[in-house]
């Protein structure tokens, strides 16, 4: 089993802690523009990188069919032009609440184009949703976000509902399938509650023994090396489940 790492804010002092680790991860960059991802990724020559589209703040951030349809059209040209694989995180507009009422009317509509556009794409889109969610059923790689840190409930029912999404996952979509677990590092909302090394554990081993393929770990800001061992443990993981 791959273990791979969001980044949602890169930077040199992130990128430092690869060198803690004995394994080379994938590493999903977030940016809103190709030229900047390009930048980061000539800078991480020994690893996979992946472009994690985002959006201006004040059309979403993150992708959905309440993104402006000329924003979503503008986005699917950016990608046609490159020679990477793109991420598109498909998520509500929670930083943007007045797109919930300026394009409720256009929902099935940009539903629509947007699923065209994957279909368009095929291998070269990789949809990121909420565990459960599915925008369509167009062939792409597919990551289900189950951040167990933000399930509340004992420790047997978070392993549960992970296994769950993780067993379903995989006989929806079988090798096109992989997992997102976190979160050890704040995201763009700074309220995420954070996952321990115990339960980093957890999460790892259920994923391994639903024979997913690549967890995605979000995010790479976490792997600290001194008053936390979740490089250590990464590290043991690693050894055994890669």
């Amino acid at each position: 089993m791959r273990i791979s790492f969001f980044e949602e804010f890169p930077n040199k002092t992130d990128f430092q802690k690869l060198q803690l680790l004995d394994f080379n991860p994938s590493l999903y960059i977030a940016s809103p523009c190709y030229e900047e991802f390009k930048e980061i990724k000539k800078s991480l020559p020994n690893y996979e990188v992946i472009w994690w589209m985002t959006l201006p703040r004040f059309v979403g951030y993150w992708i959905s069919p309440f993104t402006p349809k000329n924003h979503i059209i503008k986005l699917f040209k950016d990608i046609k032009k490159t020679e990477d694989k793109a991420m598109l995180d498909i998520e509500y507009p929670l930083l943007a609440p007045w797109l919930f009422l300026t394009q409720i009317i256009c929902f099935q509509d940009n539903k629509e184009s947007l699923c065209q556009l994957i279909s368009e794409l095929g291998e070269k889109i990789i949809l990121c949703e909420n565990a459960g969610n599915n925008l369509c059923d167009t062939k792409c790689g597919r990551i289900w976000m189950c951040y167990t840190s933000l399930i509340v409930g004992t420790n047997n029912r978070k392993r549960k509902v992970l296994s769950g999404f993780c067993e379903e996952g995989v006989t929806r979509w079988g090798k096109n399938f992989k997992i997102g677990l976190g979160c050890i590092g704040k995201g763009i909302l700074g309220i995420e509650p954070q996952l321990q090394v115990g339960d980093l554990k957890r999460d790892l081993n259920v994923a391994f023994k639903s024979n997913i393929e690549e967890v995605i770990i979000y995010r790479l800001e976490g792997v600290l090396q001194e008053d936390k061992i979740v490089k250590n443990q990464l590290n043991e993981l690693a050894g055994i489940l890669i």
